[in-house]
């Protein structure tokens, strides 16, 4: 995987937002910002469904699939340590660009921005 250097304005997240897998119905992990040509996202250290996904979808609780099958690149991977009080749990970060979107996924991921995000 090379690194790429990202070109757009990043947005943290406001609210609660997952990246999922819309055919599955699944989370793959919590979306921590997002800017017009990508996201990232934390995910469980053993998750190992995330190499077999092509798309995503955006999901906010209660609102439901923001942004639907988005195909994407994966940019970057690393390692996350998010400590609890109660114990230490490993994620993993993963950034991911995304590939040609279409009219109506591009207004969803404006939308999704405007109504759901801070500036960073």
């Amino acid at each position: 995987m090379d690194l790429e250097r990202r070109q757009n304005m990043r947005f943290n997240i406001r609210d609660k937002a997952y990246a999922a897998d819309l055919s599955s119905d699944t989370i793959l992990g919590t979306i921590v910002d997002i800017g017009n040509d990508g996201l990232a996202f934390l995910y469980s250290e053993n998750e190992e469904i995330l190499e077999k996904f092509k798309a995503f979808s955006i999901y906010v609780p209660g609102q439901g699939y923001c942004l639907k099958n988005a195909t994407f690149k994966s940019v970057y991977e690393i390692h996350h340590e998010h400590i609890t009080e109660n114990n230490e749990v490993r994620t993993l970060r993963r950034g991911i660009r995304f590939k040609t979107l279409t009219g109506n996924q591009t207004k969803e991921l404006e939308a999704f921005i405007f109504y759901h995000t801070t500036t960073i």
